[in-house]
């Protein structure tokens, strides 16, 4: 039998994993997952909390926070279909916030640019995104 949590450990160090039972029935059952998004039905407990910050062009605002209306008037661009996206479009409508999206591409550092540029802004998460939010900042 194959061990795939020896063989990622060894190939992988420092890596998360998790640990999972495999059924006849082919059903699996796991011990602990790192995902980025609660499970229905399932226990979920908060590891991380991520700040989402707004990229925008250098210069264009001395504001250091925006009121969530606003992201109504701003023409943003947005990541493709992620959990991200998933949670903060779920969040805005519950907030009746319905942002005008410019521009959506799968492409992180493009966004970013693209902000940096002055196309638009894009919504960003702070942890996540450091090493590029630095790296362009």
């Amino acid at each position: 039998m194959f061990h795939w949590s020896n063989y990622s450990r060894k190939k992988y160090p420092g890596q998360a994993q998790n640990s999972a039972k495999q059924f006849k029935n082919g059903a699996q059952h796991f011990d602990f997952q790192l995902i980025p998004a609660p499970v229905t039905n399932q226990a979920n407990d908060l590891l991380l909390e991520e700040e989402v910050c707004l990229a925008v062009k250098k210069g264009t605002t001395r504001r250091t926070a925006i009121a969530q209306h606003d992201l109504s008037n701003i023409p943003l661009l947005r990541l493709d279909e992620s959990p991200f996206v998933n949670l903060v479009d779920h969040y805005l409508a519950t907030q009746d916030v319905h942002p005008h999206y410019l521009l959506r591409s799968g492409n992180r550092s493009l966004l970013l640019h693209l902000a940096e540029a002055g196309y638009g802004a894009c919504l960003v998460p702070r942890l996540s995104w450091s090493p590029l939010i630095t790296k362009t900042a």
